[in-house]
């Protein structure tokens, strides 16, 4: 009776809310870990994405399917989606090193990277001002974890490559 009088007629905390979701988590999670193992202690949950609303203080189940489109989860022709780890004082040289470290041998010369939300262009070696591969990726072009550039080929490698543009993904270690 005393915890009803403190709590009142209140929504659920942040910490609340982030709990139940945590708990959530790591009980899907052990389910998985079980099943890999050969142990069955339930299904994955299905839906497999779910919102809490604040307003009713439930959480939905949420159907989320693929759309081709999608840079995370699609399968657009031409376009590859990449991520490369960089070290904090990575350069623009750098994310050449990256994409040969992965698999993918791109000469320098023949692609431009640009920021695709900004159009802000970061490297064009066609273009002198443009083609300074010793500029650092956060101090000098800010460009932050987790943020998307595209490589895009120019010249010679325009006419023989099968990708149109390499979405890479840049995280820093």
């Amino acid at each position: 009776e005393e915890m009803e009088n403190i709590l009142g007629n209140k929504i659920a905390a942040i910490q609340t809310v982030s709990s139940i979701i945590s708990s959530i988590e790591s009980q899907e999670a052990l389910k998985l870990l079980f099943r890999v193992n050969g142990r069955d202690i339930g299904p994955p949950m299905y839906p497999s994405y779910i919102n809490y609303n604040g307003v009713y203080g439930q959480f939905d189940p949420l159907e989320i399917h693929k759309r081709d489109n999608c840079l995370a989860c699609g399968d657009i022709e031409g376009e590859e989606n990449v991520q490369i780890v960089v070290p904090f004082d990575a350069n623009i040289e750098y994310i050449f090193k990256a994409m040969k470290i992965i698999g993918y041998n791109l000469e320098s010369e023949f692609w431009m990277i640009t920021n695709p939300m900004t159009k802000k262009f970061y490297w064009n070696p066609y273009v002198p001002s443009l083609k300074e591969p010793n500029l650092k990726l956060k101090a000098d072009l800010k460009i932050n974890s987790n943020t998307i550039i595209s490589l895009t080929p120019i010249g010679k490698a325009k006419e023989n490559s099968e990708i149109k543009k390499y979405n890479v993904i840049i995280t820093y270690m």
